[in-house]
Protein backbone atom coordinates (compact mmCIF):
# COMPACT_ATOMS: atom_id res chain seq x y z
CA UNK A 1 0.00 0.00 0.00
CA UNK A 2 2.81 2.36 0.92
CA UNK A 3 4.58 1.66 -2.38
CA UNK A 4 1.38 2.35 -4.30
CA UNK A 5 0.91 5.75 -2.63
CA UNK A 6 4.55 6.62 -3.17
CA UNK A 7 4.30 5.61 -6.84
CA UNK A 8 1.15 7.70 -7.30
CA UNK A 9 2.79 10.72 -5.66
CA UNK A 10 5.96 10.39 -7.76
CA UNK A 11 3.90 9.93 -10.95
CA UNK A 12 1.75 13.00 -10.10
CA UNK A 13 4.83 15.12 -9.45
CA UNK A 14 6.29 13.92 -12.74
CA UNK A 15 3.14 14.96 -14.61
CA UNK A 16 3.16 18.40 -12.95
CA UNK A 17 6.81 18.92 -13.88
CA UNK A 18 6.12 17.99 -17.51
CA UNK A 19 3.12 20.32 -17.63
CA UNK A 20 5.15 23.13 -16.08
CA UNK A 21 8.04 22.76 -18.53
CA UNK A 22 5.66 22.59 -21.51
CA UNK A 23 3.83 25.69 -20.26
CA UNK A 24 7.13 27.58 -19.86
CA UNK A 25 8.31 26.53 -23.30
CA UNK A 26 4.99 27.56 -24.83
CA UNK A 27 5.04 30.97 -23.14
CA UNK A 28 8.59 31.63 -24.34
CA UNK A 29 7.67 30.58 -27.88
CA UNK A 30 4.63 32.84 -27.92
CA UNK A 31 6.66 35.93 -27.07
CA UNK A 32 6.96 37.66 -30.41
CA UNK A 33 8.72 40.92 -31.08
CA UNK A 34 5.75 43.16 -31.86
CA UNK A 35 7.72 46.14 -33.12
CA UNK A 36 11.05 46.33 -34.86
CA UNK A 37 12.51 49.66 -33.74
CA UNK A 38 15.73 50.89 -35.33
CA UNK A 39 17.81 54.06 -34.88
CA UNK A 40 19.54 55.43 -38.01
CA UNK A 41 21.97 58.33 -38.27
CA UNK A 42 25.10 59.39 -40.07
CA UNK A 43 28.12 60.85 -38.30
CA UNK A 44 31.28 62.03 -40.07
CA UNK A 45 30.41 59.94 -43.13
CA UNK A 46 29.80 56.79 -41.07
CA UNK A 47 26.28 55.30 -41.29
CA UNK A 48 25.07 54.25 -37.86
CA UNK A 49 22.33 51.76 -37.06
CA UNK A 50 21.21 50.51 -33.65
CA UNK A 51 18.45 48.02 -32.92
CA UNK A 52 16.27 49.36 -30.12
CA UNK A 53 14.18 47.60 -27.52
CA UNK A 54 12.11 50.62 -26.43
CA UNK A 55 11.20 54.13 -27.53
CA UNK A 56 9.54 56.74 -25.32
CA UNK A 57 8.51 60.24 -26.19
CA UNK A 58 5.96 62.72 -24.97
CA UNK A 59 4.63 65.71 -26.85
CA UNK A 60 2.92 68.65 -25.19
CA UNK A 61 2.21 69.36 -21.58
CA UNK A 62 -0.90 69.32 -19.45
CA UNK A 63 -1.68 73.04 -19.76
CA UNK A 64 -1.36 73.19 -23.56
CA UNK A 65 -3.51 70.06 -23.97
CA UNK A 66 -6.30 71.26 -21.66
CA UNK A 67 -6.45 74.73 -23.23
CA UNK A 68 -6.14 73.48 -26.84
CA UNK A 69 -3.02 75.56 -27.35
CA UNK A 70 -0.19 74.44 -29.61
CA UNK A 71 3.00 73.35 -27.95
CA UNK A 72 5.16 76.39 -27.36
CA UNK A 73 8.48 75.72 -25.79
CA UNK A 74 11.80 77.41 -25.44
CA UNK A 75 13.22 74.01 -24.52
CA UNK A 76 14.08 71.11 -26.76
CA UNK A 77 11.82 68.11 -27.07
CA UNK A 78 13.35 64.78 -26.14
CA UNK A 79 13.05 61.15 -27.13
CA UNK A 80 14.29 58.35 -24.91
CA UNK A 81 15.41 55.07 -26.43
CA UNK A 82 16.83 51.89 -24.95
CA UNK A 83 18.83 49.08 -26.50
CA UNK A 84 20.36 45.83 -25.40
CA UNK A 85 22.95 46.00 -28.16
CA UNK A 86 26.47 46.95 -27.18
CA UNK A 87 27.38 50.46 -28.32
CA UNK A 88 30.14 50.20 -30.94
CA UNK A 89 33.21 52.44 -31.11
CA UNK A 90 31.81 54.10 -34.23
CA UNK A 91 28.59 54.90 -32.39
CA UNK A 92 30.48 56.21 -29.33
CA UNK A 93 32.06 58.93 -31.49
CA UNK A 94 28.70 60.74 -31.51
CA UNK A 95 29.27 61.47 -27.82
CA UNK A 96 32.65 63.19 -28.26
CA UNK A 97 32.72 66.56 -26.46
CA UNK A 98 33.04 68.62 -29.65
CA UNK A 99 30.75 66.44 -31.77
CA UNK A 100 28.37 68.40 -33.99
CA UNK A 101 24.62 68.07 -33.65
CA UNK A 102 23.23 65.08 -35.47
CA UNK A 103 20.32 64.32 -37.76
CA UNK A 104 18.66 60.95 -38.00
CA UNK A 105 15.50 58.98 -37.66
CA UNK A 106 13.90 56.11 -35.80
CA UNK A 107 11.82 53.63 -37.75
CA UNK A 108 9.10 51.54 -36.11
CA UNK A 109 7.78 48.52 -38.02
CA UNK A 110 4.81 46.49 -36.77
CA UNK A 111 5.51 42.77 -37.21
CA UNK A 112 1.77 42.08 -37.24
CA UNK A 113 1.28 44.68 -39.99
CA UNK A 114 -1.66 46.26 -38.18
CA UNK A 115 0.04 49.66 -38.03
CA UNK A 116 1.88 51.31 -40.93
CA UNK A 117 5.61 51.87 -40.51
CA UNK A 118 6.21 55.01 -38.46
CA UNK A 119 9.21 57.29 -38.94
CA UNK A 120 10.37 59.81 -36.33
CA UNK A 121 12.94 62.23 -37.75
CA UNK A 122 15.08 64.41 -35.52
CA UNK A 123 17.21 67.32 -36.68
CA UNK A 124 19.91 69.35 -34.91
CA UNK A 125 19.91 66.86 -32.05
CA UNK A 126 22.24 66.33 -29.14
CA UNK A 127 22.31 62.96 -27.46
CA UNK A 128 23.18 61.62 -24.02
CA UNK A 129 24.19 58.01 -23.33
CA UNK A 130 23.67 55.95 -20.18
CA UNK A 131 25.06 52.41 -20.14
CA UNK A 132 24.74 49.78 -17.46
CA UNK A 133 26.57 46.51 -17.05
CA UNK A 134 25.93 43.85 -14.44
CA UNK A 135 27.79 40.67 -13.60
CA UNK A 136 24.49 39.00 -12.72
CA UNK A 137 22.46 40.11 -15.72
CA UNK A 138 20.08 37.54 -17.17
CA UNK A 139 20.08 39.05 -20.64
CA UNK A 140 23.13 38.97 -22.85
CA UNK A 141 25.06 42.14 -23.53
CA UNK A 142 24.47 45.46 -21.86
CA UNK A 143 21.57 47.76 -21.25
CA UNK A 144 21.80 51.33 -22.39
CA UNK A 145 19.53 54.26 -22.82
CA UNK A 146 20.00 57.24 -25.06
CA UNK A 147 18.20 60.52 -24.69
CA UNK A 148 17.87 62.59 -27.85
CA UNK A 149 17.33 66.33 -27.35
CA UNK A 150 16.15 67.81 -30.61
CA UNK A 151 15.18 71.19 -32.04
CA UNK A 152 12.99 69.64 -34.75
CA UNK A 153 10.78 66.53 -34.62
CA UNK A 154 8.92 65.23 -37.67
CA UNK A 155 6.63 62.19 -37.38
CA UNK A 156 5.48 60.55 -40.60
CA UNK A 157 6.17 63.73 -42.56
CA UNK A 158 4.24 65.96 -40.11
CA UNK A 159 6.26 68.67 -38.35
CA UNK A 160 5.36 68.11 -34.70
CA UNK A 161 7.89 70.35 -32.99
CA UNK A 162 10.22 73.06 -34.18
CA UNK A 163 12.16 75.36 -31.90
CA UNK A 164 13.01 77.58 -34.87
Amino acid sequence: MKNKITTIIVFTLFLFSIQSSVAQQTSVETIVERYEITFYSEFKGQKLKLKLSNLYYSIGDYNSTINNKPLESKEKIFLSITSEDIITKEFLKIFEPKAPKINGYIEIKDSRRKMPTRKLEFLDAEIVLTESFSSISIAEGADNSITIYTDILVIDGISIFSKQ
